[in-house]
């Protein structure tokens, strides 16, 4: 599995909750170990990207996710957000 930076995670995870949805349903979605999940999963709520109902076990994405997560898209229009793909080579021009 390729490298995948900590913003990436963070939409994917949001991507996944974005309409209600479990912990494993999450890590299916993610492919992350339950480990590493569940300090996304408590960051990601402490700063109000994610919201826990804890009498269904699902958890949303709030606004400020779906916010993120469009931002995040956003930039990957202009920008690769995949480590496997490569700027081009530019010369320095003199």
């Amino acid at each position: 599995m390729k490298y995948r930076s900590q913003t990436e995670i963070y939409a994917r995870i949001l991507e996944s909750a974005m309409d209600g949805t479990t912990r494993t349903q999450i890590m299916f979605d993610t492919f992350l170990e339950w480990a590493r999940l569940k300090d996304y999963l408590y960051e990601m709520t402490t700063i109000g990207m994610l919201v826990h109902d804890v009498k269904k076990e699902h958890y949303s994405t709030t606004k400020k996710g779906v916010s993120f997560v469009k931002f995040y898209n956003k930039l990957g229009e202009y920008l690769p957000l995949d480590q496997t793909q490569k700027l081009p080579e530019t010369s320095p021009t003199s």
